[in-house]
């Protein structure tokens, strides 16, 4: 059996008003009717054998929303397929996390596991160090200048060591090749780079290298390459394929992008 509800589109009882139809269930607001102690009350259910009898006949008013306003002598009635509309709710949740760290977290390569051992010192132990510093090498000259020492990072310099035997590492493993007479290779071009220290890989230091690096009014090593196609789009085939088979085996190449070499006419750049 399929109930029409109760007339509650404002749309629709103007409409019934334009054509001066008075519907006695129609409500009033969604809890109360004109005739009704409960806004879904039935009083009688009228068959088929039963209806007819009671249409009057003599207007028959098509609505919108496919329904039809019938005359009948209990009063006008609405008949019809009523178009449904379900109420749908949504629920916006906004949650605000307060961290305690500090702002420059933030920006922090901490959170990738990158962090220079100097950083690992607070900020005040930082300073309290270098006026301590400062205190301990000041002098003044013959002239009454005064004469201070740089406050070197003590941290850094340690590491000197450890960065300089990754680089007799690579060049006894012919990786790289020590440059000959510098000052007679104006067209040639050497990239820039500094140590990144990471306590939670296998490799705790490694060097990087700045192919943006470049001299005013030059252009760098990457302005001068191509860039060649994007290999990271072919990741999710390859991920499907490996899942396609029973087994999977991985594995690591050490130092994989070191065990590509470089043509002769290449290397000065």
């Amino acid at each position: 059996m399929y109930t029409i509800p109760k007339l509650k589109d404002s749309e629709l009882i103007n409409e019934l008003k334009e054509y001066g139809i008075f519907v006695s269930d129609a409500s009033v607001n969604e809890n109360c009717c004109l005739f009704e102690r409960e806004p879904n009350e039935i009083h009688m259910l009228l068959g088929a054998d039963i209806i007819g009898n009671l249409l009057i006949g003599d207007e028959v008013k098509h609505l919108k929303g496919g329904l039809v306003a019938v005359n009948t002598h209990l009063g006008w009635t609405v008949m019809g397929k009523m178009k449904m509309e379900k109420e749908r709710h949504s629920n916006v949740l906004l949650s605000l996390h307060v961290s305690d760290n500090c702002i420059k977290d933030l920006w922090s390569l901490d959170v990738l596991g990158i962090k220079d051992p100097f950083e690992k010192k607070t900020r005040i132990e930082l300073e309290e160090a270098a006026k301590d510093h400062f205190a301990r090498h000041v002098t003044r000259d013959a002239d009454g200048r005064y004469v201070v020492s740089l406050p070197w990072i003590q941290e850094r310099s340690k590491n000197l060591g450890k960065y300089e035997a990754v680089f007799h590492s690579w060049q006894n493993e012919d990786i790289i090749e020590e440059v000959q007479n510098v000052a007679d290779k104006k067209n040639e071009h050497y990239l820039p780079h500094h140590p990144v220290y990471k306590d939670n890989s296998t490799t705790k230091i490694r060097p990087v290298f700045d192919g943006s690096a470049k001299e005013k009014n030059s252009s760098s090593i990457n302005e001068c390459l191509e860039k060649g196609p994007n290999m990271v789009e072919l990741i999710p085939t390859i991920v499907n394929k490996f899942r396609l088979r029973k087994f999977g085996i991985t594995a690591d190449i050490e130092k994989a992008f070191l065990q590509i070499g470089l043509q002769e006419k290449d290397r000065p750049f």
